[in-house]
C-alpha cells in the first residue's frame, strides 16, 4: 500500500489581475456616466439657445407689425385707395403712406427700403422707462454690419437684449431684419402687387448665436445652419375703410 498525502489550500483575497480588471471596469463606468452627463448638459444648453433665438426672431417680426400699426394710427387717411368691395375702383379710404413715413420720436416709421432689400438692426429707444418707448430700425452698411445683441438685466430699461453695448454685457446672439419691397416687377401676375393697391413688404427676421460646434460668426451667411433661425412674414396695406 502506498501512503499518500492530501493538501487543501484555502486562498483568500484578490489577485493583482482581478484588481486591475475591477479598476478598469469601474473607470469605464465612470467615464461613460460623465460623458453622458456632458452630452445631456450640452443638449440642454443648445435647446435653451434655440428657444431664446426663436423668441428673438418672433420679436423682430412682431416689432415690424407694430410699426405698421403705428403708421396706420399716425397717418392721414386717403380717399382714393383700391376698393376691394367694389371691384377695384379707387374710392376707398386707407393709409397710402403706411410704409413711407419719416421715423420721429413717438411718431411713425420708415418701412420703405430705398432699393431692393435692406438690412437693419432692431432696438428700442435708449430712454425706455423714462420717456415714451418705441422701436428703432437702423439700416446697416453692406461692408461692416454689426448685428450683435447685448444682454441688459437692468430694471430701468426693461430690456433683456439690445443692440447698444453701453452698460450691457455681450451676448451670444445676433439679429438682422431684412425688409424687401415686392412689386409687380419682382413678383409678377399677383393681384396684390398692383400699384393701385400698393406693394407687399417681406420681413425676414434672422437670429443666430454662438454655441458648441458653432464658432462665432458675425453674419447670417457665415453661421452654421443648426445655430440660426429665420422667420418670414409679409405686410400689405389691407386696412381699407
Amino acid at each position: 500500500m502506498t501512503a499518500g498525502f492530501y493538501y487543501k489550500t484555502k486562498i483568500t483575497g484578490q489577485t493583482l489581475v482581478e484588481t486591475v480588471v475591477g479598476v478598469f471596469v469601474l473607470t469605464i463606468g465612470i467615464t461613460t456616466a460623465l460623458g453622458l452627463s456632458a452630452a445631456i448638459f450640452n443638449a440642454s444648453s443648445s435647446a435653451v439657445k434655440q428657444v431664446i433665438g426663436a423668441g428673438l426672431a418672433r420679436e423682430g417680426v412682431e416689432a415690424v407689425f407694430s410699426m405698421r400699426g403705428t403708421n396706420w394710427l399716425k397717418g392721414t387717411l386717403s380717399t382714393n385707395c383700391y376698393n376691394y368691395a367694389n371691384g377695384g375702383t379707387l374710392d376707398a379710404y386707407c393709409h397710402k403712406d403706411w410704409q413711407k413715413l419719416s421715423p420721429v420720436v413717438g411718431g411713425s416709421y420708415d418701412l420703405d427700403p430705398p432699393t431692393g432689400s435692406k438690412s437693419y438692426t432692431l432696438d428700442i429707444n435708449p430712454n425706455a422707462g423714462t420717456t415714451e418707448s418705441y422701436w428703432l430700425l437702423a439700416q446697416q452698411p453692406g461692408g461692416n454690419p454689426d448685428f450683435r445683441l447685448y444682454y441688459d438685466a437692468t430694471i430701468s430699461s426693461g430690456l433683456l437684449y439690445k443692440t447698444t453695448s453701453s452698460g450691457a454685457v455681450q451676448s451670444d446672439y445676433f439679429r438682422e431684419i431684412m425688409l424687401t419691397e415686392e412689386t409687380d416687377s419682382t413678383v409678377p401676375a399677383a393681384p396684390y402687387y398692383k400699384a393701385s393697391i400698393g406693394p407687399r413688404l417681406r420681413v425676414n427676421s434672422r437670429v443666430w448665436w454662438n454655441d458648441r460646434g458653432c464658432p462665432g460668426a458675425t453674419t447670417w451667411a457665415a453661421t452654421v445652419p443648426k445655430c440660426r433661425i429665420e422667420l418670414v412674414s409679409f405686410l400689405t396695406n389691407w386696412r381699407n375703410y
